[in-house]
């Protein structure tokens, strides 16, 4: 029997805690996810292989609510139509972050898996497509051009870590499974500011792996990612050397995402700056 189309589909953000959110879907009895590889990028990476192959990816999960998580969706130009021609009902999960923190740890992530080495100020200027990543009111508007605003649900990351039943039960329920489950775990995201002891090895397992899930063979970067060998790569995590963005640069960032972080507030019934910032307003020069 062909696997029918996701029910649902989480569209990111990056480095937002998409992986524990994933976790946490995982952990509904109601719900199905590809077991084998976390990122399908069908809609943005791998659309010409065709349908078929993407609802192979469900085979198994028979009458469960399904559906996948891949945070290139967000910022990907044809993802939204694609996903709207797939299926005009699916449910749309965004998941939000601070996006100051989040593009630290975007460079965070990029000084431990390669060896980059430069100050965040520098990979600002050297990726800028870091920042756009956290537009997420004017990503979520692209969205709404080909959804209704019932289909979409926001999910704010701080709210994730600091109360996961609470919030489950409120994406559960968006999802139409049991909104009561009871989550059999719950660990906090791990922290990411650490680095492996075999750097040169790790790295280069790294841009294997990436490139093997980039080229549509995601399930065999999965196993690698988990096996015993990944883990001896990985050796023992050390202390990661960076440097936070200095006070400058984080006024700066606050500033250039305002207007994006207003228009989300405005999506949410909720104002986000207070949240992520505690907004006071700024010295008369």
């Amino acid at each position: 029997m062909t696997a029918r189309l996701p029910d649902f589909v989480c569209i990111g953000a990056l480095k937002a805690g998409t992986t524990y959110l994933e976790a946490l879907l995982r952990d509904h009895p109601g719900l199905c996810l590809p077991s084998a590889v976390k990122e399908v990028d069908y809609f943005s990476l791998h659309h010409e292989r065709g349908e078929q192959w993407y609802r192979d990816k469900f085979d198994g999960c028979a009458q469960r609510k399904h559906g996948e998580v891949s945070p290139r969706y967000l910022v990907d130009a044809d993802s939204p139509a694609r996903i709207a021609a797939a299926n005009a009902d699916v449910r749309l999960l965004l998941l939000v972050r601070d996006p100051v923190t989040r593009a630290v740890s975007q460079y965070k992530h990029r000084v431990r898996t390669t060896f980059y080495r430069a100050s965040f100020e520098d990979y600002l200027a050297d990726n800028p497509g870091a920042l756009e990543r956290g537009r997420y009111g004017h990503h979520a508007g692209r969205y709404l051009e080909w959804f209704d605003r019932a289909q979409l649900h926001v999910v704010v990351f701080e709210d994730l870590v600091a109360d996961p039943v609470v919030a489950m039960r409120s994406v559960y329920g968006f999802l139409g499974v049991d909104a009561g489950h009871a989550l059999s775990q719950h660990d906090r995201p791990h922290n990411e500011a650490w680095q492996p002891s075999r750097r040169r090895a790790y790295v280069l397992a790294k841009r294997l792996s990436g490139h093997v899930h980039d080229l549509g063979y995601g399930s065999v970067a999965f196993r690698l990612a988990r096996s015993p060998l990944a883990v001896w790569v990985a050796g023992r995590h050390q202390q990661l050397d960076v440097s936070a963005p200095n006070e400058a640069t984080a006024s700066r960032l606050r500033k250039h995402y305002a207007a994006d972080v207003d228009a989300l507030s405005a999506l949410v019934g909720r104002d986000l700056a207070e949240l992520w910032w505690a907004r006071q307003p700024e010295p008369v020069a």
